[in-house]
């Protein structure tokens, strides 16, 4: 009976001594618990549209839509995510502003893509599609000589060589192609490799100079990079072919500027879905 009386004993002093600890912890650290319950909270985005809580108008998903014309086609385009990359600090070229991310550039490619090929043919799709946006310069812009993320340009349908170069690699990125930027003194384009997703290759045919199959120009514009071939992407005027490059840039050196995204988007829920 001593036995039992002492094992009781022993149980309630150590229920208290966890008590007590645990009492002190909270009171002392009670702040740091609710800084890191507070914060998973900010970082939540409850409608899934990659914007947090915190910096969305409409968390719950009942925002806003604006519908632009694309191909004779209605693209509905989420107003929140315009206005959260309207207000985010411009900072300098590279991969910040391609936005593989963003919802706008999945509804974009599947009105575009119903059955998917994964080589240049989708490449040269996708240079028609970003060839409707009216081209702009920066200074009427007041945009300072900083690029507009994507989703901007496509809600205002308008800007120069660098906002239609980021909106190209950011619909070629989602696709999973591997692009860079090429800057040179008074221009930007971009470069693609077009057979990162197939061992298709390039056939013969997709070099003649007329033709419907003709996607690449005869002599196209390369540039070696990381161990990749990346062809010339001209995101300016109008039916332009994958390595043709504007008379004035032809003998023109130009710096590369990698663009760090994660290539295997197409290939996660941010997928074009195909039939």
């Amino acid at each position: 009976m001593k036995k039992e009386t002492n094992n009781v004993g022993n149980w309630l002093l150590i229920t208290i001594g966890l008590i007590i600890i645990i009492s002190f912890v909270y009171i002392n650290n009670g702040d740091v618990i609710e800084n890191i319950f507070n914060s998973k909270l900010q970082d939540m985005d409850s409608d899934n549209d990659t914007i947090p809580d915190k910096l969305d108008e409409h968390p719950f998903g009942d925002g806003r839509k604006i519908i632009k014309i694309f191909n004779e086609k209605e693209i509905p385009i989420d107003l929140d995510i315009y206005d959260y990359y309207r207000n985010k600090p411009r900072v300098e070229h590279g991969g910040e502003y391609v936005t593989i991310s963003d919802p706008s550039m999945q509804v974009i490619l599947e009105d575009m893509f119903f059955v998917r090929t994964y080589d240049a043919r989708e490449v040269k799709k996708v240079m028609r599609f970003v060839e409707q946006v009216s081209y702009i310069e920066d200074a009427k812009l007041n945009f300072d000589d900083y690029p507009k993320y994507p989703v901007e340009t496509l809600v205002e349908q308008n800007g120069d060589c660098e906002d239609t170069s980021y909106l190209m690699a950011s619909l070629l990125g989602t696709l999973g192609f591997k692009t860079i930027l090429l800057r040179y003194d008074d221009h930007i384009a971009i470069a693609v490799d077009p057979i990162k997703l197939t061992d298709l290759g390039l056939p013969e045919s997709w070099f003649e100079q007329t033709g419907t199959e003709a996607i690449f120009a005869q002599n196209p514009l390369k540039f070696e990079y990381n161990g990749s071939t990346y062809f010339y992407v001209e995101t300016t005027g109008k039916n332009w072919k994958i390595g043709e490059v504007p008379e004035q840039y032809k003998h023109k050196e130009a710096k590369i500027i990698p663009l760090n995204y994660n290539t295997d988007w197409w290939n996660t829920d941010y997928a074009v879905k195909t039939n």
